[in-house]
């Protein structure tokens, strides 16, 4: 069955945040 839509948006927020995580913990 298809995801919904706030489930859509958890994740890919989820995955920007870790995303932007792992840029600020080994860039700076």
């Amino acid at each position: 069955k298809p995801l919904s839509k706030e489930k859509l948006e958890f994740l890919h927020w989820g995955i920007i945040s870790l995303g932007f995580e792992i840029i600020v913990k080994y860039h700076f």
